[in-house]
């Protein structure tokens, strides 16, 4: 399963307490799981394919909407029972879950989402969401939720860090980033073929935005994710280093022991002192050893840099040998 999935099986549970916010959010899954037409009679059909988003679109609807209406025979039909026939004929497959007229179900929903204009006619989708469902910031981050399950997604965290909407239109691009920028988050839209998506790379404001839509365990577990990658990433760059330390140390060790062995082969090994000779002798006995470990096994002891004093004159005399022998002499 996707980070993305996670992210939105922990989202849809999540039934906000306000009836405001409940609105919001439902504004959002309507505008992104169904088809509106009509006037004076209306019809809403379902046209998306997430059964768990149109499920709590359901949900919402019953916690939200009042209808108590007399079927003949004096018996009421509440909201409950108008919503499970509809949620059956949609588990049954039928698209179409609400028609009605003035009175109906499907024109309070439509009322109560203030999805019919003043002239009678359906909000046109180039206008967005009626921005007075958003106007307080509990509605706004139900709707970001709303609008995440619907058209979100999420790359994987030990990947990269990529949150993004994928909206239909530019007005609604425009609304979501509208939204997201008043939070404080720097989002950006790009077109992508007949879509305009909205997206956020940073990981902090990725975090942030998540926790704003309720979704805790995923933060914890983006958390976890990078709190890996820095860990990976501190060892690489530690391993990195001593790869490049121990190289210049076995560069370096072979041409202090090239030197050396000049010395040893042309005559200059004689005339140096006994404490170059001592540590000429400890490098060619132990070629792989540290300055830290010559310098301990020398007597006396000599730190790091006094010893590298001592190889720095060994390399220098083979130097000097060098240029005064005749050319062509070894």
């Amino acid at each position: 399963m996707s980070f993305s999935l996670d992210v939105k099986k922990e989202l849809i549970p999540i039934i906000p307490t306000a009836r405001h916010c409940r609105i919001a959010e439902l504004s959002a899954i309507m505008q992104n799981e169904t088809e509106l037409s009509g006037g004076p009679q209306y019809r809403i059909s379902v046209t998306g394919d997430n059964a768990d988003v149109i499920r709590k679109g359901f949900t919402l609807l019953r916690k939200t909407i009042i209808i108590n209406r007399k079927a003949a025979g004096n018996t009421d039909i509440t909201a409950e029972s108008i919503f499970d026939e509809i949620e059956e004929q949609y588990s049954g497959g039928q698209r179409v879950f609400m028609t009605g007229g003035s009175d109906e179900p499907g024109t309070q929903i439509l009322e109560m989402l203030r999805l019919i204009e003043s002239d009678g006619s359906i909000r046109s989708s180039e206008k967005g969401v009626n921005s007075l469902l958003i106007k307080n910031d509990c509605c706004r981050r139900a709707f970001l939720r709303g609008a995440f399950i619907c058209i979100g997604s999420m790359s994987d965290p030990a990947r990269e860090y990529h949150l993004e909407f994928v909206c239909g239109t530019g007005t609604q691009a425009n609304q979501i980033c509208g939204i997201l920028r008043e939070e404080s988050f720097r989002a950006g839209i790009v077109k992508r073929r007949k879509s305009f998506v909205v997206y956020l790379k940073d990981s902090e404001e990725i975090t942030d935005l998540l926790t704003m839509m309720g979704a805790h365990a995923s933060v914890m577990n983006m958390e976890n994710q990078r709190i890996y990658k820095e860990i990976a990433n501190h060892v690489n760059r530690q391993v990195n280093c001593e790869t490049s330390n121990l190289k210049k140390t076995v560069t370096a060790s072979g041409k202090q022991i090239d030197d050396i062995e000049y010395l040893k082969k042309n005559g200059g090994f004689g005339t140096l002192p006994d404490t170059l000779r001592m540590t000429a002798d400890l490098r060619l006995r132990y070629r792989d050893a540290t300055l830290q470990e010559l310098g301990d096994m020398s007597d006396p002891p000599i730190g790091k840099s006094g010893l590298n004093h001592r190889l720095r004159k060994l390399s220098a005399a083979a130097d000097a040998l060098r240029k005064n022998r005749p050319s062509g002499n070894s």
